[in-house]
């Protein structure tokens, strides 16, 4: 994963695009699984959960790195509420909201500075 983000996570816009598509993602793939309740359901939660706080975890890396620490502590909001039961919807709800949050916060920040 370094890799890939070494080069394309090096700005608060950037991160957040990420994030939202890495949410998405997870959200989804959970869908899918929970609702075919396939004999590994539960395996493909878990590693789709695995990859997303995978994922998180090198995006609040890099923006440490960057020395965007406001956002790297917001990752590591969701971050927390993504360790949780991602197929709980009150637990997806949690994470948009605080998506939503930080990400119109920053919004309104670059709107401002502009």
């Amino acid at each position: 994963m370094k890799g890939v983000y070494s080069n394309t996570c090096t700005t608060p816009d950037q991160a957040w695009a990420l994030i939202c598509h890495h949410i998405n993602n997870q959200f989804l793939s959970v869908r899918l699984a929970t609702q075919k309740k396939r004999d590994d359901w539960e395996n493909r939660v878990a590693s789709s959960r695995a990859e997303f706080v995978g994922h998180l975890c090198m995006i609040s890396k890099q923006m440490n790195g960057y020395g965007y620490y406001g956002v790297a502590a917001q990752v590591e909001q969701i971050l927390v509420l993504a360790t949780g039961d991602v197929t709980d919807p009150k637990v997806q709800d949690a994470v948009y909201a605080v998506y939503d949050k930080h990400y119109k916060n920053f919004q309104e920040s670059q709107a401002t500075n502009a």
